[in-house]
């Protein structure tokens, strides 16, 4: 009856450490997995784009930044999600940022206002082209701000 009790815990034992050997291994399928992934990326044709044609490429998909939308409608913002190296050349490119649309039917200011300051600092000293959509009282008195303090920057403004 020892000898079973013995065995039964020694049993015991050898499965707690298969099971730690188990997860171990799983573990290591997962880094590897995920090392392959990134091997992957590397080997995309985008990654062998010169930055200069990739600028290129996103200044032609970033019309208009329309405020506040999803993300598919503010493209600069989108852009600069993708990857490290993406997000580097938009913030690097400023001229992504400097289109901006404005939509703030039934919108306060602050629900747009943060977004909006970020494009303008992204926007750097690039010139704006700024379109005001939706309550024309309340936006006469933003855009007049925003006018007075990039007053020398605006390409085009609508209101």
């Amino acid at each position: 009856l020892e000898e079973c009790d013995a065995e039964v815990i020694r049993l015991q034992k050898e499965i707690h450490h298969l099971q730690a050997r188990i997860i171990h291994i799983q573990n290591q399928r997962q880094q590897l997995e995920h090392y392959k992934n990134c091997l992957q990326c590397l080997r995309m044709p985008m990654r062998r784009f010169p930055n200069e044609i990739l600028l290129r490429i996103f200044d032609l998909a970033c019309d208009m930044n329309i405020i506040p939308s999803k993300l598919q409608a503010m493209p600069a913002l989108a852009i600069s999600h993708v990857s490290s190296r993406w997000r580097n050349l938009a913030i690097s490119y400023p001229d992504l940022w400097s289109r901006i649309c404005i939509i703030t039917d039934g919108l306060d200011h602050y629900s747009w206002a943060r977004v909006f300051q970020l494009y303008l600092d992204s926007s750097q000293q690039s010139f704006l082209t700024l379109e005001y959509i939706g309550n024309t009282q309340d936006l006469v008195s933003d855009a007049l701000t925003v006018h007075g303090v990039h007053k020398d920057r605006f390409k085009e403004l609508t209101i």
